[in-house]
């Protein structure tokens, strides 16, 4: 509902201060659903005086009003001063949430200290959460809010490629079978299919291409099912999840491993996935490969220093591409082992 004329003028800049301040202290009679408004405006006033009563109006206004009016408010600057005056009314927050014109900024305010009901309110809306992941680290620190929630919303945004602060970035067995459940329909063929002889260039950038059309899920399955061009293009995604997932590939070989664990520019998160593959790292070659690798986690190249030969001691104690300390500690094995 538009305000109308001669209100709209009683509050415009250079109107009568007095007047306008009657307004803003709600003295000044008018419907409920035309003063919310009007007061709403007067949020922006270049009279502080004039903003601080008109909040104070707004945080006044008795629930059994508020509740008809919510839905018509369209200021996110006075839905977000009601959510400030009523944090501890459930009621009025929920229809607050419910509005379009809710900002982000409101609703991360709201989760840093809602009750349960709210905070599950919060994670459950998807469609803000991915607009808006900060949201999520938000409400992820509130003691109120469910751990089966929060690991049921953790858990769809890195299925949409969305990392929260301290989470895994390896997939659950959970998450895994959700994935593969997906539809194989929108993912091209020639991602899947293992070819026996190798790409061609040409058919490189083809695949990369078709990748690129992908969303975090399809890449994600593609990285757990594809083929070894799809595995070697999705182990370099910028995505740790997706790069990640590479790793849980059943085809993936003891070359493709090794490969990787030779490779410095590779994710640090894949190299600690491999450290802990007993299978892979029983190999002296991948062991060397890690102990090498300056992206290794240092704990795992320590471990793996230690089983090298004198040769490959005294090899990376010059390779100036290694971990520096690690580089140090080989020098004195390879001379204690020399001798």
């Amino acid at each position: 509902m538009q305000i109308p004329e001669k209100i709209a003028k009683m509050i415009e800049p250079g109107a009568d201060l007095k007047r306008k301040l009657m307004i803003a202290k709600g003295v000044f009679p008018m419907p409920p659903n035309i003063q919310i408004q009007v007061l709403g405006q007067l949020l922006d006033d270049q009279d502080a005086d004039i903003r601080k009563n008109a909040q104070k109006t707004i945080m006044d206004i008795p629930d059994q009003i508020l509740t008809t009016l919510i839905d018509k408010i369209e200021s996110p600057k006075t839905l977000h001063v009601l959510s400030v005056g009523k944090k501890e009314r459930e009621q009025i927050l929920e229809r607050i949430l419910l509005s379009k014109y809710c900002s982000p900024q409101t609703v991360e305010r709201l989760a840093q200290n809602a009750s349960e009901k709210i905070c599950t309110m919060i994670m459950n809306n998807q469609v803000r959460l991915l607009q808006f992941p900060k949201i999520a680290d938000v409400v992820k620190k509130n003691q109120n809010a469910l751990q089966s929630e929060i690991e049921k919303m953790a858990s769809f945004l890195k299925l949409n490629g969305i990392q929260l602060e301290g989470e895994n970035t390896e997939l659950t067995l959970d998450e895994i079978e959700k994935i593969l459940a997906l539809p194989d329909d929108d993912i091209p063929k020639n991602l899947m299919v293992e070819t026996e002889a190798p790409a061609t260039e040409a058919e490189r950038l083809s695949l990369y291409q078709l990748i690129q059309t992908l969303n975090v899920a399809q890449k994600i399955k593609v990285a757990l099912k594809g083929n070894k061009e799809a595995r070697n293009l999705l182990v370099k995604d910028s995505n740790k999840l997706v790069a990640c997932a590479v790793i849980k590939n059943p085809r993936i070989t003891d070359n493709e491993v090794l490969a990787y664990c030779q490779n410095r520019s590779i994710q640090e998160e894949i190299l600690r996935i491999i450290c802990l593959n007993s299978q892979w790292v029983r190999h002296y070659s991948v062991q060397s490969a890690l102990a090498s690798n300056p992206k290794t986690p240092f704990q795992h190249s320590l471990r793996f220093l230690k089983m090298l030969n004198v040769n490959d001691l005294k090899r990376l104690s010059k390779n100036k591409n290694a971990h520096s300390q690690i580089q140090k500690m080989a020098k004195v094995l390879y001379q204690q082992k020399s001798k």
